[in-house]
C-alpha cells in the first residue's frame, strides 16, 4: 500500500490545531499510522473522520481496556500511539459523542507538560549561560603558567572571527530555531489546556512553518556530521599539501638566501609521523571570507651557528628553518591591525619575552616586527587596506630584510 510522508505543520502540543490538521488530511483520504515530528500516511481515510488525542499512561504501550471500550460504546477506535505523549482515536460517526473522554484529565496532563518544559528551558538556558560565560572567561583570561608576557584580550579580535564562522553560526542559528519551536510549543500548551469550550485559534497550516521545520533538521544534521568531524579529526581543509595548495604564500626558499628542501626531498624518506611538514590550511568566517594559514619546514646540510639539527649525532649538524604564515582578507578593514596582532599573540611563544616595532613601510598601511633576545625567533604583520599577512619565522634571515617579499600576498595580481 502506498504511503504519503508530510512534515508536521503544527506544534506537536497544539492538541487542536494537530487534530484539526488530520481532519483536513482525512478529506484527502489520508490516514495516520505513525505520527511525530512527520506523519506517516495510507490512503484508507474516508472524508469527515474525526480525531482525538488523549493524554498516554505512563509505561502503557497503548489504551487500557477499560478506555478502549468506553470508547468503542460512543463510537470511537484506537489508532496509534504518539511517541510518549497521547493515545490518538477517531471516528467516521458524525454523531459520536466526546462524552467518553475526560476533558479535564487532558488539561490537567497538558498543564503538567507546560511545567515541565518551562523547567526544562529554564535548566536549559542556565547551562548554557554557565558555560558560554566559562568559555568566555576562559578565552579571555586563560594563561599558561609559563607566559612571561600575559595580554588577556589581544585574542578578541580573532574570537569575533571564529564566531563568524559558518560552522558556528549555523549551530547559533540551530538553537535559535529551537528555541523558537519551543516557545511556540509552550504557547501551544497553554492553549491546549484550556476548557474546550474556548480553545483558541487553530494556527494558519503555512508553507513557512513546513521549511522552518525542513531548515531546522537540515542544520541540525549539519551539525551533528560537523561535531563527528571534529571528533574524529576529519577536516579535509586541515592539511592540504602545498603542491594542491593554491593561495599566495611566501616560499620558504625565496626567504632563505642558503638553498634549503623539504624533508623528503633531502633526506630521501618520508618525514616524521607520515605526513609532510610542509601544508596549507584553510579558514572561513564572513569577517574574513580569505582566511589560510601555511606552514613550512626545510632543512639544509649547510650548518649554521642557529636552528641546527641533526637526524643522526654523526652525520653532523643540520640547518633547519621554520616559517608559518597566516593571511587573511577582512571586509572591513578597520579590522585588519586589531587582527594582524591578534594573530602576532597566537604565534607568540609565550616563554620567550619579545619586544615590538612599527616600521614605516611605503605602500603599506602597517608593519610590526617582534623579535626575541635570542634572535632566533622572530615575527612580522603587514597590512594594506583589509588584508593581512603575520609571520612567524626561525632561521638566520632578518625578517626586516626582506619586507617587499613577506608583503607580495598582499598586492593584487589581477
Amino acid at each position: 500500500m502506498k504511503k504519503t510522508r508530510k512534515i508536521l505543520p503544527v506544534s506537536i502540543y497544539d492538541l487542536y490545531g494537530l487534530e484539526n490538521w488530520l481532519e483536513q488530511q482525512a478529506k484527502a483520504g489520508l490516514f495516520p499510522v505513525f505520527l511525530n515530528s512527520w506523519v506517516t500516511f495510507i490512503p484508507t481515510a474516508l472524508p469527515g473522520t474525526r480525531f482525538r488525542l488523549e493524554p498516554r499512561e505512563r509505561d502503557a504501550d497503548g489504551p487500557g481496556p477499560e478506555l478502549l471500550e468506553k470508547c468503542r460504546e460512543a463510537g470511537w477506535d484506537y489508532a496509534l500511539t504518539v511517541g510518549t505523549l497521547y493515545y490518538l482515536f477517531y471516528t467516521t460517526d458524525p454523531c459520536a459523542s466526546y462524552a467518553c473522554f475526560d476533558g479535564g484529565a487532558r488539561r490537567e496532563y497538558m498543564a503538567g507538560l507546560k511545567r515541565r518544559s518551562r523547567r526544562s528551558a529554564l535548566i536549559g538556558w542556565a547551562l548554557f549561560l554557565i558555560s558560554a560565560t566559562l568559555g568566555l572567561w576562559g578565552a579571555l583570561h586563560f594563561q599558561s603558567r609559563f607566559d612571561v608576557q600575559p595580554e588577556p584580550f589581544a585574542g578578541l579580535p580573532l574570537l569575533l572571527l571564529n564566531l563568524f564562522d559558518p560552522a558556528v553560526l549555523i549551530l547559533l542559528s540551530v538553537l535559535l530555531l529551537f528555541y523558537l519551536q519551543n516557545r511556540r510549543d509552550r504557547k501551544a500548551m497553554k492553549n491546549s489546556s484550556r476548557p474546550e469550550s474556548a480553545p483558541g485559534p487553530v494556527p494558519a497550516l503555512s508553507r513557512a512553518r513546513m521549511a522552518e521545520h525542513v531548515l531546522t533538521w537540515v542544520l541540525a544534521l549539519l551539525v551533528m556530521i560537523w561535531g563527528i568531524c571534529r571528533l574524529l579529526d576529519i577536516d579535509p581543509l586541515d592539511h592540504i599539501e602545498l603542491d594542491n595548495f593554491h593561495r599566495p604564500y611566501v616560499a620558504i626558499q625565496e626567504l632563505e638566501t642558503r638553498e634549503v628542501l623539504p624533508w623528503e626531498e633531502l633526506f630521501r624518506e618520508d618525514p616524521p609521523g607520515g605526513q609532510s611538514e610542509n601544508y596549507g590550511r584553510l579558514r572561513f568566517s564572513l569577517l574574513a571570507p580569505v582566511w589560510y594559514s601555511v606552514t613550512q619546514e626545510a632543512y639544509s646540510e649547510d650548518g649554521a651557528e642557529d636552528r641546527i639539527f641533526s637526524p643522526e649525532p654523526e652525520e653532523g649538524c643540520t640547518y633547519a628553518p621554520d616559517l608559518d604564515m597566516t593571511c587573511f582578507t577582512l571586509p572591513i578593514p578597520a579590522l585588519a591591525e586589531p587582527v594582524a596582532r591578534a594573530q602576532l599573540d597566537e604565534y607568540r611563544l609565550v616563554n620567550l619575552r619579545w619586544s615590538y616595532r612599527e616600521l614605516n613601510v611605503p605602500g603599506l598601511d602597517f608593519a610590526i616586527l617582534a623579535e626575541e633576545p635570542e634572535g632566533v625567533w622572530q615575527m612580522a604583520a603587514l597590512g594594506k587596506g583589509g588584508r593581512v599577512a603575520v609571520y612567524r619565522y626561525a632561521g638566520t634571515e632578518k625578517l626586516e630584510e626582506h619586507l617587499e617579499l613577506l608583503a607580495s600576498p598582499l598586492i593584487d595580481k589581477n
